[in-house]
């Protein structure tokens, strides 16, 4: 059977749309095109065109995982093109053969063109770890560095990204134990021995200054996650000189102080390259997704103390402005940065007050007996039993009331957070990556780091007014996997006191992009 036989008119259409997603349109969307039209008129391809043809069809068949990344699901026309696919050669290292998304190639000249530093902001589930990784093979295929005269530097938050980051590195730049290093915890590689180390920012803050030291070649950081960097301690890393730099996150600005203008920008460079959920949906990255806010009241007993913590805030807010400028001339997004540097500044209790009066007004919502009562009705009522779920608290003493009703009730349950071990923490997430959990409750421990595609689930009982984590926990939810329609996302919230989250640009962009969005009252 012929190549023109085999992919009808409407089928090369098909493909001449998926090459757009990788910016292949020029390369081979413009061809398929023509032919798709020409075999539309009932006409013979000749055997320049059948050439064209197949060139065609091979260079999209050597994109990895070409059919998963199909909107139409299980799509038989994209199978077949990866039919095509030829074997592959043994992989060296620093090589990388996967194909780039559209953004990535766009982002990657973005780096070069501003003398390779930078801050990319990207949603969590685009493949900014694949551009990271796309820029290393790039420098150490240059011929400057053929003689292993560059170190690249990985700085991540925690264990669990570590490890991620680690097996990507071994599955796509085909690098072993010799080429590849870890600095955390009992692992402690000698960075004078490696051509790539990682590091979890704990470790990178106290020794990285004194391991570079030793060091005579040029050096790539790459910090991931980067607003965690900001902080006086872990902001260290940046007292190193380093040749080309970037740093990844979904949402790299800092709601609770000055370091992403007074730290990161100096240190990473500015924002080089955004990509919003928007983009990702409309680039069929991520998948389709639906959000679901439940809207409940406080109990009349915690509105009473609601009130009455208001009120003392609204006083001492009287006072706090009066006695500050600085305060009263904050816009309304830099009040909380505003506070935070005066408290740095002066010995004022009255500072420090406004921050426990405000942390025990939150509370009150945090742990409200709707909202609890919301999460089981969710459970219980509106959710297939034995989806996978993951379900964010704020609190550790609340996930542990959810975990035991989950567990009483006979769910498959989980729990992780920072005041468990860390080899329980271990534990509870690879049986709930392993399918032997199907519901896992967490808190801040979770927010970046975890990646389980198959989660369709999640469930935001209770949250701060923090843009960064509500982005950051929708982003372990909105990730492709085999079989998966849909994500869905919960946000349980208090009527009258937490829809000003729903106003923010990010946020807004989130229901911009949502297949589609319930909003629903509930009363208990």
């Amino acid at each position: 059977m012929g190549i023109q036989t085999e992919f009808e008119s409407w089928k090369l259409r098909h493909l001449k749309k998926r090459s757009e997603e990788y910016a292949l349109e020029n390369e081979v969307g413009e061809d398929l095109l023509q032919l798709s039209n020409k075999i539309e008129q009932n006409d013979d391809l000749n055997k320049n065109q059948i050439d064209r043809l197949r060139t065609s069809l091979h260079r999209l068949a050597q994109i990895k995982k070409f059919s998963k990344g199909c909107p139409k699901g299980d799509c038989e026309v994209c199978k077949k093109v990866e039919d095509l696919r030829e074997s592959e050669p043994t992989g060296f290292p620093w090589k990388m053969d996967l194909e780039l998304w559209r953004w990535q190639k766009e982002c990657s000249e973005e780096w070069w063109n501003n003398g390779g530093e930078g801050i990319v902001k990207v949603v969590t589930g685009a493949g900014k770890t694949i551009l990271a990784l796309h820029l290393i093979s790039k420098m150490k295929n240059l011929d400057t560095y053929s003689d292993n005269n560059l170190k690249i530097i990985v700085i991540v938050p925690s264990t669990a990204l570590l490890e991620q980051w680690e097996q990507e590195f071994k599955d796509n730049l085909n690098l072993s134990e010799e080429h590849l290093g870890v600095f955390y915890g009992d692992s402690k590689d000698d960075i004078q021995e490696k051509n790539l180390m990682i590091y979890v920012i704990n470790s990178a803050s106290k020794y990285l200054s004194e391991h570079l030291s030793k060091i005579n070649s040029d050096l790539f950081l790459i910090a991931d996650e980067c607003h965690r960097y900001a902080s006086e301690e872990f902001s260290k890393i940046f007292e190193n000189q380093f040749d080309y730099k970037i740093g990844l996150s979904a949402t790299p600005e800092r709601e609770g102080d000055f370091g992403f203008e007074n730290v990161l920008i100096p240190n990473l460079g500015e924002i080089i390259y955004s990509y919003t959920y928007s983009d990702a949906r409309k680039d069929n990255i991520i998948p389709p997704y639906r959000l679901k806010r439940i809207g409940v009241n406080l109990q009349d007993t915690e509105e009473a103390l609601y009130e009455e913590f208001s009120e003392k805030l609204e006083k001492l807010s009287k006072i706090l402005l009066n006695k500050y400028p600085a305060l009263k001339a904050a816009k309304e997004d830099e009040f909380i940065k505003i506070l935070g540097q005066l408290q740095k500044e002066y010995d004022d209790d009255a500072l420090d007050n406004y921050t426990i009066l405000t942390n025990q007004r939150k509370a009150i919502i945090h742990e409200s007996f709707s909202k609890m009562a919301a999460l089981r009705y969710i459970i219980e009522k509106d959710i297939p039993y034995g989806s996978r779920v993951l379900v964010f608290h704020e609190r550790t003493d609340s996930a542990d009331k959810i975990y035991e009703f989950l567990r009483e009730e006979e769910y498959k349950a989980g729990i992780y957070h920072s005041k468990m071990s860390p080899s329980k923490r271990k534990k509870e997430l690879e049986r709930y990556r392993k399918g032997d959990l199907n519901i896992l409750v967490t808190c801040k421990a979770l927010d970046e780091g975890l990646d389980v595609p198959n989660t369709s689930i999640g469930i935001i009982a209770a949250a701060t007014s923090s843009i960064r984590q509500r982005i950051q926990r929708v982003g372990r939810i909105l990730r492709k996997a085999p079989g998966k329609e849909f994500s869905k996302i919960y946000t349980i919230y208090v009527k009258g006191k937490e829809e000003r989250i729903f106003t923010k640009k990010e946020m807004h962009e989130l229901k911009k992009s949502a297949q589609k969005i319930e909003e629903v009252s509930l009363k208990f």
